[in-house]
């Protein structure tokens, strides 16, 4: 918050993508209005989950870095047009 970042990324290795809901609780609580990005090891029934919390992305293992760039960059230009 602080920071006053634009994007927020996590990184998941087993089944650290559950508690991102209560992070994303926290994160609305504080009107942050940043780009939420999890990537990882995310079984494809909990990516519903994640995106049902707010999160704005959601980047499988062997996704092109390219890919990863473009998403974050357009979610990124979208909040600020929206602000």
């Amino acid at each position: 918050m602080d920071e006053d970042v634009d994007a927020i990324e996590i990184s998941s290795l087993a089944t650290d993508h559950v508690l991102v809901p209560k992070l994303m609780d926290e994160i609305q609580a504080q009107k942050m209005d940043d780009v939420v990005i999890v990537g990882g090891i995310v079984p494809d029934p909990d990516v519903r989950l994640l995106e049902d919390a707010g999160v704005d992305a959601v980047f499988h293992p062997g996704i092109k870095r390219d890919d990863i760039v473009s998403t974050i960059t357009a979610k990124i230009s979208e909040i600020r047009v929206s602000a």
